[in-house]
């Protein structure tokens, strides 16, 4: 029903549409919502980022385990942690592949 009240409106213009959502809201045809805090926003914003990154560094490892296996090299179970020294070990018993440069960051590195 609210749609057909804004679809039966014959002419649209910024200020008619102001008009007439001002008298809508005068009706009673619109409820509140909750908006969410400001900081709300920000932890949310911050987990997505986190949750992007890892998706990221996930696909990273993964390219990397598939170019090496090209190579007859498996890099097998690791852990976040043990992940970088493990390849860095099988490309430095290859002489082909040229010496691989920091992949990682350094906030990683640390944990």
């Amino acid at each position: 029903m609210r749609a057909l009240a804004f679809k039966a409106m014959p002419v649209k213009t910024d200020r008619t549409d102001a008009r007439d959502i001002a008298q809508l809201m005068r009706l009673g045809w619109f409820r509140p919502v909750h908006c969410k805090s400001l900081p709300a926003q920000e932890v949310r914003a911050l987990l997505t980022t986190r949750k992007l990154l890892q998706a990221k560094r996930h696909d990273v490892e993964m390219s990397l385990r598939g170019m090496l296996r090209g190579f007859g090299l498996k890099v097998g179970p690791t852990t976040p942690k043990t992940f970088e020294g493990r390849v860095r070990d099988l490309v430095a018993c290859v002489a082909l592949i040229l010496p691989l440069p920091p992949f990682t960051s350094p906030s990683r590195r640390h944990r």
